[in-house]
């Protein structure tokens, strides 16, 4: 039998009742954050952010986004950590619920994408979902990032990230230029917000080499594409 072009169905996710459920009960773990104050980094960052001009911010693209505020260089380029906080501090200023606000509905993003990861590479298997998508969503290594304002590079990067891969299987299995577009821009925004992001492809390639060897000749020709434009 010839090995079919991709064996689980592009679009597919869980139902949308334990979607709702899972995010609910990740919403509810980390509700009591949200009444904690400012943390260590975020008095720094935050300062520096409030005074930084938007006119500004393109050069970040190409220098270190804390501008020496720890007195050397970081070896970071973050431009849209940076733009997510420049826009953060407009808003809530000195209202820390505000920032972990949109802390928590970037976890709550993260968590609906390892849900819908899990679904598909269970093959629908709704048990699985649930179970990756709660242990993902009430995970302990979680609380840092939620609860600390700064903690922002590592939530917008994880979005970015599992976008990628879910995108990435979605053009893999059907297709489709907009899906390629969306996941190379999924990439970018995350490797310009944390660093970890750069070893995304390579899992994905490590992935389709080692677990998912039997897709067709086209999804192999989409996959390397995708991945040429990763590089």
């Amino acid at each position: 039998m010839p090995a079919s072009d991709h064996p689980h169905p592009p679009d597919g996710s869980p139902p949308a009742r334990v979607v709702a459920l899972v995010l609910a009960v990740a919403a509810a773990a980390f509700l009591p954050v949200l009444n904690a104050g400012f943390l260590s980094d975020d008095f720094v960052y935050l300062a520096r952010f409030r005074e930084l001009p938007w006119s500004e911010w393109p050069r970040l693209l190409t220098r270190d986004w804390s501008g020496g505020v720890w007195g050397q260089p970081l070896k970071e380029l973050r431009p849209f950590a940076a733009a997510s906080l420049m826009l953060d501090v407009r808003c809530w200023g000195g209202e820390p619920a505000g920032y972990r606000v949109v802390n928590l509905g970037l976890h709550l993003a993260a968590t609906a994408l390892v849900l819908r990861l899990a679904w598909r590479y269970a093959a629908g298997s709704l048990p699985a979902a649930v179970i990756a998508g709660l242990v993902f969503a009430v995970h302990p290594a979680h609380v840092e990032t939620v609860t600390w304002i700064t903690g922002r590079p590592d939530l917008l990067g994880s979005v970015a990230a599992l976008a990628f891969v879910w995108l990435g299987e979605a053009f893999s299995a059907g297709g489709g230029r907009h899906r390629a577009a969306l996941a190379l821009t999924a990439l970018l925004l995350g490797v310009f917000t944390k660093e970890f992001c750069l070893t995304v492809p390579l899992l994905l390639a490590l992935r389709w080499a080692v677990l998912d060897t039997r897709a067709g000749a086209a999804a192999w020709r989409r996959r390397a594409w995708l991945l040429a434009g990763a590089a």
